[in-house]
């Protein structure tokens, strides 16, 4: 079961209906969010739109990226034409790319009731500094976070 099931489930229960205008999901596996980014997001999220989900940006271009066939090891690429065979190839020349991060999730509740995403309707992104939108899903996740911290390269401010 994915999580956005769970949530859809919330707003389908009878006993709820009413009761709330909004609902947010706040994912553990991010816990560098700040209380300064649920305030914004919070803010965010009026009558012109259904949603805002924090996001952070790619590292890199996500147009020069590609995948590689599992068997093959062909490269098939995901952007056509893709700029790796144009030659459209400085990063520094791509719009950046954003990913959600997992920080929050914030909807109307009869949005979320309708929609049962929080990516469909209009959806705005509010975007979040990388260091705070650490998202811990592997081992490697966690070496980021603790080196942050002990860095102290994130100022928690719960």
């Amino acid at each position: 079961m994915k999580v956005i099931d769970t949530v859809c489930d919330i707003v389908d229960r009878q006993e709820l209906q009413g009761k709330f205008e909004s609902i947010s999901l706040l994912l553990p596996t991010c816990p560098f969010r700040r209380a300064a980014d649920i305030q914004n997001g919070i803010s965010m999220l009026d009558q012109s739109v259904d949603a805002v989900v924090s996001a952070t940006n790619f590292d890199f271009p996500i147009r020069l990226s590609f995948e590689i066939d599992d068997q093959t090891k062909k490269i098939n690429h995901i952007f056509s034409p893709s700029p790796l065979v144009t030659g459209d190839t400085r990063s520094q020349d791509h719009k950046a790319a954003y990913r959600p991060n997992g920080a929050f999730y914030m909807a109307w509740w009869e949005s979320l009731k309708k929609n049962r995403n929080y990516f469909n309707g209009i959806t705005r992104g509010y975007v979040m500094d990388r260091e705070y939108s650490i998202d811990i899903d592997e081992q490697f996740d966690i070496f980021v976070a603790e080196k942050l911290l002990q860095d102290q390269a994130v100022i928690l401010d719960f």
